[in-house]
Order: structure tokens, then C-alpha cells, then sequence
């Protein structure tokens, strides 16, 4: 899996370049890729069952396309993700099994509604917990939304490819100058060599106490 980060964007054009590219089974784009820190913050309460009425609980808020679960093998444990022909003023959500507990007590929550600050949204799918911080630290509560919907400029791209990943640096940059010589990208990098780094510090520092336990 190949993260691209661009400072900007032009939406489905660019998504639809980085799909032809050989190798390319699937692509979507994401606010902030796994491991790279988390999304806005939002409030939200389930009145009928009285969660969050009475203290303010949040959830982070990442803006995703519809084929970014596929292209980074997330599970759709409910109902069904964005497919791209959403209403511009629709109110459906997708959201993550740990927000889906603790909205609804269960991850069967298609269908169910609940509220994001003081507007009401119907639940369209369940997917499983993705790790936005660190491996060491349990998945936030998330709530994802349509691009489309709710657009940000800066998005990460990624790319599920049949082969290495990075044979794909030199193709992706050309699409992106292709489109806009003036976009920039931030990054490009293997998703998998991102968790090794995540686990590795730890791994280091965790080597390195017991490396002055030892000598102590």
C-alpha cells in the first residue's frame, strides 16, 4: 500500500489518474493516513439512550472517498460505505466499530441515528477500527465523512498496488505534474514501513531501559 500526501487537490481527477496506473487495484483518499495523527474533533450524543447528554463526548472527524476502505483492506462489519453518488445535503455517515459501540452498544448500527453536535445523521455503515495515532495506543472513536460533502484541500492518496508499491513513486508524480505542475507532494511512502516505524521507537526505547535495567 502506497500513502501519497498532496497539499492540494483536485479531487476526482487525480483519483482517477492514480486508478489507470498498472499495478493499481484500488485508491481512495483519506483526511490523514493511518498513523498520521487524527482528524477534527466533533461532539456527538445519542438522546434516546441518553449518551452525551449530560457531558460532552467526541469522536474524531476524517473526510474519506468511497473506495478508501478497499484500498486499505478495512472491513465493512456493517451496512455499506460511501459509493459516490451521495446527496450533496445528505446525512448519512459511515463510522468506525469503537464509536458504533459506544453510540449503540453493538456494531449492527446501519440504520440508526444519532447526532454530530446538534444535527441528526443516519449511521450507513460500520467499518472496523483504524489506528490514526499510534499501534500502542486503542482506536478513537471516528466518524467518516464524505470528501464530497465536507471537502479539505490536503488529503493522503492510497494506493493498494499488485506489486511494490514504490515502483509506482515515479508514475505518481508525473500524474500529479500532468495535472497541476503546482501542486506539491508532501510525501510518498510505504503504509507498511510506517507501522514498522511506529512500532519500532518503542521497540528502541523499550531496548534501551532494559539495556540500563541491565547495567544498573
Amino acid at each position: 500500500i502506497l500513502a501519497v500526501h498532496a497539499d492540494r487537490t483536485s479531487g476526482q481527477r487525480l483519483l482517477e489518474r492514480f486508478a489507470v496506473l498498472p499495478g493499481v487495484e484500488a485508491v481512495g483518499s483519506i483526511r490523514r493516513a493511518p498513523l498520521q495523527g487524527i482528524g477534527e474533533q466533533v461532539a456527538w450524543s445519542v438522546p434516546e439512550r441518553g449518551v452525551g447528554t449530560t457531558e460532552r463526548i467526541t469522536a474524531d472527524m476524517l473526510q474519506v472517498t468511497p473506495d478508501l476502505f478497499r484500498a486499505l483492506g478495512v472491513r465493512v462489519l456493517a451496512g455499506r460505505v460511501y459509493t459516490g453518488n451521495e446527496p450533496a445535503n445528505g446525512n448519512g455517515v459511515v463510522i468506525s466499530a469503537s464509536l458504533a459501540e459506544a453510540a449503540f452498544g453493538t456494531t449492527d448500527a446501519a440504520g440508526r441515528t444519532f447526532q454530530v453536535g446538534s444535527t441528526p445523521v443516519e449511521v450507513l455503515g460500520v467499518v472496523g477500527d483504524i489506528h490514526q495515532r499510534a499501534l500502542d495506543e486503542p482506536p478513537v472513536p471516528t466518524l467518516y465523512v464524505s470528501n464530497d460533502q465536507v471537502p479539505r484541500r490536503g488529503m493522503a492518496f492510497i494506493l493498494r498496488t499488485a506489486g511494490d508499491p514504490l515502483a509506482l513513486a515515479n508514475p505518481v508524480q508525473a500524474a500529479v505534474r500532468e495535472l497541476d505542475p503546482a501542486m506539491a507532494i508532501a510525501d510518498i511512502s510505504r503504509l507498511d514501513a510506517t507501522v514498522h516505524a511506529s512500532v519500532g521507537q518503542p521497540r528502541f526505547f523499550a531496548l534501551l531501559l532494559a539495556s540500563f535495567a541491565g547495567l544498573a
